[in-house]
């Protein structure tokens, strides 16, 4: 549901950014008001798409899993911050994974009950 209204709210700020373009910068004779054509406002680039687990490869999750079980075991974990978890897994990763990534990959094992994500940042194991 949140990404609909995400969805939802992309797309007003989109038609709104249009029409501000259309009166901001057009010209009686229709071309593009200022000297060297048309300029962007920081309003007017979107953010970067944030990944989500079905982008993740089969392959990839299953690294993550294994790299961040291993580490808990092998330390004795119960709690880690999610910044220690991206420093431990990244450091024997083949390929880096990003903080968003980690973030997606992490809610997964959230919602398998597998981790429990706290506010303040720390993720904790569940057995």
């Amino acid at each position: 549901m949140e990404e609909r209204e995400h969805e939802k709210e992309k797309e007003t700020e989109s038609k709104r950014r249009a029409d501000r373009r259309s009166d901001d910068h057009d010209t009686p004779d229709g071309g593009a008001a200022g000297k060297g054509g048309p300029t962007i406002d920081a309003m007017d680039v979107d953010d970067p798409p944030t990944q989500s687990a079905g982008e993740l490869s089969p392959e990839r999750i299953e690294a993550f899993n294994s790299l961040f079980g291993q580490h808990m075991r092998a330390n004795h974990l119960d709690t880690l911050s999610i910044d220690r978890i991206e420093e431990a897994v990244n450091s024997r990763a083949d390929v880096r994974y990003t903080s968003a990534e980690i973030n997606v990959l992490l809610e997964k094992l959230q919602d398998a009950n597998r981790v429990m994500i706290a506010a303040d940042g720390m993720v904790h194991m569940i057995s």
